[in-house]
């Protein structure tokens, strides 16, 4: 059985990111795939970052952006992040549509709906409804990808 990754590598393109309200990874793997550098990530959720450090190492840090001294952030090609949409969002307002099955789906398949590889872990200490959360307020993979092919390809023309 050959392993699920639907965000291939590409070879690093030399740009660095900065990522802001980075959950649990979620995108970070799309643009890494996409060859990016993530030099610094950060998020308020604990519980995201660890998911984040367990998968890809100590540049995440826990913060409140609203108390971050810009200039202590790293200089960046691209800042790169997914802000919270609970201002936005219809969810908690009960205008959704309730699903039809009478399961919901594991924390596993939603990561593959996401299209993040099986390589993605969230680390057993972490509760269930916070798997979910991070799952749920993540930024697909694929489409982070995407964004930075495109982004990568944009820059590279501009610089000719």
């Amino acid at each position: 059985m050959t392993e699920f990754n639907l965000t291939p590598q590409q070879p690093a393109n030399g740009l660095t990111v900065l990522e802001l309200f980075c959950g649990g990874g979620l995108g970070a793997i799309g643009i890494k795939a996409a060859g990016y550098k993530i030099v610094k990530a950060l998020d308020f959720d604990k519980n995201a970052v660890k998911a984040y450090r367990h998968n890809f190492g100590d540049c995440v840090e826990q913060a409140d952006i609203n108390e971050i001294d810009i200039d202590s952030l790293p200089n960046a090609d691209v800042i790169f992040g997914g802000p919270p949409c609970q201002d936005f969002s219809v969810a908690r307002k009960g205008d959704s549509i309730a699903h039809p099955l009478p399961r919901r789906f594991t924390v596993r398949e939603c990561l593959r709906i996401q299209s993040a590889p099986d390589t993605y872990v969230l680390p057993d200490d972490i509760s269930l409804s916070a798997q979910y959360r991070i799952v749920g307020n993540g930024i697909a993979s694929r489409v982070a990808w995407y964004i930075g092919r495109a982004l990568a390809d944009q820059l590279a023309s501009a610089s000719n």
